[in-house]
């Protein structure tokens, strides 16, 4: 067959990219061969060379094999055999590497077009699946690896590796400076998502490494997203028994420059790890370098100084999203800023609910307007505000939930979050578009659940708000969903109320299961005399078996 490499053959390239992409259009057989009447002479040629290779057990000294071969095309005879089987087309493959050595490129496209469209074939064979095997084995020699592989010839090389192999297998094409190619991005960010998928975070800096520098100063949108989930790996190194982030400056190392995004996913990060002082310098420095920090970033910095009661951090950072108008209406800052209101209204004041809800309108006011609350029965008409030049928007579905949820926990009394509930169900009835969007959210079934669970004298509502919830099929129960609604259940059947079987009935009924770690950390401090290896907390609990080989 052809020798070298197919690139340095125009012809050869155009024809076999050309009957390549045919064959993996969407026409049906009938439609191409009518089309290119030259497909079906191709596989015409390669059936009759297959049928005489069987008779005979020709090989590549019989003559009239070499008769019908000159007669041939060989790229023909192996487009001619892909559109007929995988047994011809490894029969063609087998034959023509006797003749010579067949392109890796060549080689490569077959055994992915098989995997693709033959596999079912393939698996009925137990011969044929292992010559394909033995024809993918010998393509994972480096010797025969083309300049640069392409993401598919990579995809295709992993196929049925266990984890180590394909990590060995990438490090070696990274060893061998196959993703070195300006033109290559996609084979580079093909192994990085590989490494990231299965948190290897040294395998992604390396992979990360093997990009031009200039791409890595300037990331596209793409490449970006990529450095933003390595950081999400982050990890926290100790050192003179001080403590620091271990990604960061390895991405620095390499040349990635602290864009905003990398700048604003760090401080989160900082402030995850409890690492204050860095969460800070970070702040400070991108407050001198003109980075914006983003709401997402300053609501972690506000939750993180109220749970260490930072009052200093706390006012400053109050200060400075109140004489900005962009941060008082970023959503992640409305709902963190609601949060602390609702907790220190309700705890440290003890304020009445009137008094909380006024709290909050000093936060929600600043972003959106008032009518939410008014359909809700929240507020009565008489409390509109009146009308501006610009009006403010409707809240976002998301924040709309968490209002409720807030609401709700400012209350002292079950009955006003009866009447929320009613009008909420109502209006989810009547397809009202944003309750119904922010409806997709559970945070706000969640609360309606959990606080009426409190009272023997509400308890009776929440089989009625399960039942709903799980009947619109708007959002799914979640692990906290399922862990407010056992909680229930084994709170009020110790007390012999009768909607603890309401409440077991819908549990048991749709197979509700909430993870160890779920039980261990909220149901199992409330009822210690359930042990989590009983039958009974059991029922309940989804047994964590070691996750499958995610590349078989």
């Amino acid at each position: 067959m052809y020798s070298g490499t197919l690139k340095r053959h125009n012809a050869l390239r155009h024809f076999w990219y050309n009957f390549k992409c045919l064959l993996w259009s969407d026409r049906d057989q009938a439609a191409m061969f009518a089309q290119v009447p030259a497909l079906s002479q191709y596989r015409q040629q390669a059936t009759e060379l297959g049928s005489r290779l069987q008779s005979s057990r020709a090989d590549c000294e019989d003559g009239a094999a070499k008769v019908l071969l000159a007669r041939c095309h060989p790229l023909g005879l192996l487009v001619g055999a892909m559109s007929h089987s995988a047994k011809l087309t490894m029969d063609m493959l087998d034959f023509l590497r006797q003749l010579g050595p067949v392109p890796f490129q060549i080689t490569a496209d077959c055994l992915h077009y098989l995997r693709h469209f033959y596999i079912d074939e393939l698996k009925a064979d137990g011969v044929l699946m292992s010559t394909y095997e033995q024809q993918l084995a010998a393509l994972r020699n480096p010797q025969f690896w083309p300049r640069h592989l392409r993401s598919s010839q990579i995809d295709l090389l992993l196929h049925n590796l266990t984890q180590p192999e394909a990590r060995a297998l990438l490090l070696q094409v990274m060893e061998q400076k196959k993703l070195a190619a300006v033109a290559n991005m996609d084979s580079s960010l093909f192994v990085l998502d590989w490494f990231l998928r299965v948190k290897d975070v040294d395998g992604a800096l390396q992979a990360l490494a093997s990009l031009p520098p200039s791409d890595l100063e300037s990331p596209n949108e793409q490449l970006l997203h990529r450095i933003i989930g390595i950081l999400h790996l982050e990890t926290v190194h100790v050192s003179g028994g001080v403590a620091f982030l271990s990604v960061l400056p390895r991405l620095l190392q390499l040349g990635v420059k602290p864009d905003p995004a990398v700048h604003n996913k760090s401080i989160r990060n900082a402030v995850e790890f409890d690492l204050t002082p860095l969460a800070w310098d970070l702040v400070n420095y991108a407050q001198e370098s003109n980075i914006e920090i983003e709401g997402r970033s300053m609501a972690s910095l506000l939750r993180h100084s109220f749970r260490k009661q930072d009052l200093a951090r706390l006012n400053q950072l109050m200060s400075g999203i109140h004489q900005s108008a962009a941060l008082s209406q970023d959503p992640y800052l409305i709902m963190a800023m609601l949060n602390i209101v609702r907790l220190v209204c309700y705890y440290d004041r003890k304020a009445s609910s009137s008094q909380s809800l006024a709290h909050l309108l000093t936060i929600y006011d600043r972003a959106y307007n008032r009518g939410l609350l008014i359909k809700l029965g929240i507020l009565g008409p008489s409390h509109a505000l009146p009308a501006a030049d610009n009006p403010l928007p409707d809240p976002p579905p998301m924040v709309c939930a968490f209002l409720i949820w807030n609401y709700i926990y400012v209350q002292r009394s079950y009955h006003p979050v009866v009447s929320l509930w009613e009008r909420w169900a109502e209006l989810i009835d009547q397809d009202d578009p944003l309750i119904c969007a922010a409806a997709r959210y559970d945070v706000a079934f969640n609360g309606f659940v959990l606080f009426l669970s409190r009272s023997r004298y509400s308890v009776s509502k929440v089989p009625g708000i399960l039942r709903f919830m799980l009947d619109k099929k708007l959002c799914t129960p979640s692990d906290i969903t399922w862990s407010h609604c056992i909680t229930a259940y084994l709170q009020w059947r110790e007390q012999d109320h009768p909607v603890a079987d309401e409440i077991h009935a819908i549990l048991v009924e749709n197979e509700a299961k909430v993870s160890e770690k779920e039980w261990k950390e909220y149901i199992q401090p409330r009822f210690p005399s359930i042990d989590l290896e009983s039958a009974e907390a059991r029922q309940f609990v989804q047994i964590e078996r070691p996750l499958a080989n995610p590349l078989r």
